[in-house]
């Protein structure tokens, strides 16, 4: 039962994140809201890939090839195709999940960038999900301060489909 909620949530940022999609305008993808701070692409490049790359960490950790493959694949996002790989991501989390048990993501130990240890399914909300959750919340500030002042809590919150 854990393990289903804990991958709905994740799911759920997936789906918001690609539903900000029709909203963004794409003459204003460089558009940061200040200095040294992430553009709009910036934050769906990052968003297309921090829950898989983190599964895939948590799995069995990340070599600097990974890495590389990552930052490459990053650089190839793109309006046109930022819902695609973000269906790709989920897809590798799914994966993921369906060789996990609940007592897994409960007594699991992993380690986390900053040398924290704590149980697998601690690590998956302190780390992708709440990144999900962030980075979405960031997009959506983006583009909403890039133009469309129009968009609300309904678009940032609540799933469309």
């Amino acid at each position: 039962m854990y393990k289903q909620h804990l991958l709905r949530s994740i799911e759920r940022e997936i789906q918001l994140a690609k539903q900000l999609v029709p909203f963004i305008d794409e003459t204003k993808l460089d558009f940061r809201s200040g200095e040294k701070t992430r553009s709009i692409l910036e934050v769906m490049q990052y968003l297309s890939t921090i829950g898989s790359v983190m599964m895939q960490y948590y799995e069995g950790g990340m070599t600097k090839e990974d890495w590389q493959k990552t930052g490459e694949q990053n650089k190839s996002v793109t309006l046109q195709n930022f819902v695609e790989r973000m269906d790709e991501q989920q897809k590798i989390i799914h994966d993921y999940f369906e060789k996990l048990s609940d007592d897994d993501l409960l007594n699991k130990e992993v380690e986390l960038f900053w040398k924290e240890k704590m149980p697998l399914g601690v690590a998956i909300m302190q780390g992708p999900l709440k990144w999900l959750t962030a980075y979405r919340m960031e997009l959506f500030k983006l583009i909403k301060l890039s133009g469309k002042p129009e968009m609300g809590t309904k678009q940032a919150w609540y799933p469309q489909n």
